[in-house]
């Protein structure tokens, strides 16, 4: 049977989740990143084991040393030739290995190997930008392993932040604007103008352009505007 990336990543959210974690998609590129207290989790989803996916855990050993390659659960069981060689590798590499039973209605989340304390060679800068984006988003709509549709940066919430306030007000100076909805990033956000939203009228003058109102009414993350329109009537 075939199975889908996104399809592991419910299963293995809700599985950290009742440890005690806090858990999100597509942090950084990482299809999941648990954290707990001073501890990071990341995982990274396929539908079955593979050179790519040996890449990708083998890069995450640099931000954490916890990181998990989670794969359906075989269906000729643990005992073949190439599961019992996946494991090796896996051991050697000092990567975890979570399996997740998509043949069964209950979804079983089970984990394989453990992540061994050894040492480290995590890269400071990357485990601080993953964290910042981590604690930077207040939603979470991302799925891990979802590869065709836009993903909800921090970036690019902050951006719905400020477009939906500027929406509100019609035309407004960045200072305006910021006073509103308190995006400390609000006169870099227009400036830059990363996804074609806003568009400046006059010197110290912005309005929400005729791809900022299609995003807008767009069915795109409408979750994320509805929040942010609420706060923004409220106020």
């Amino acid at each position: 049977m075939k199975y889908k990336e996104e399809e592991l990543f419910l299963p293995v959210k809700n599985f950290f989740e009742n440890k005690g974690f806090s858990v999100k998609g597509e942090v950084k590129n990482c299809d999941i990143v648990a954290l707990k207290d001073d501890i990071t989790v990341i995982c990274e989803l396929k539908t079955a084991f593979n050179l790519k996916l040996v890449y990708q855990v083998m890069d995450r050993k640099t931000i954490s040393e916890n990181v998990y390659a989670v794969i359906p659960r075989p269906e000729k069981g643990q005992n073949t030739k190439d599961f019992k060689n996946m494991v090796k590798l896996l051991k050697l590499l000092n990567v975890g290995l979570i399996t997740v039973a998509l043949d069964s209605p209950i979804k079983i989340v089970e984990v394989i190997i453990e992540p061994f304390e050894g040492k480290s060679y995590k890269n400071k800068k990357k485990q601080s930008l993953l964290k910042k984006e981590f604690s930077e988003r207040n939603m979470d709509l991302n799925s891990g392993g979802i590869n065709k549709r836009r993903i909800l940066t921090a970036y690019m919430e902050k951006s719905i932040n400020v477009l939906c306030t500027l929406y509100k007000l019609q035309t407004s100076s960045p200072k305006d604007i910021k006073s509103i909805c308190n995006e400390e990033k609000t006169g870099n956000i227009l400036q830059n103008n990363v996804y074609g939203w806003f568009e400046r009228v006059k010197k110290g003058t912005y309005r929400v352009s005729e791809k900022g109102k299609e995003f807008i009414n767009s069915d795109e993350y409408r979750e994320v505007k509805e929040y942010y329109r609420n706060i923004i009537n409220d106020k």
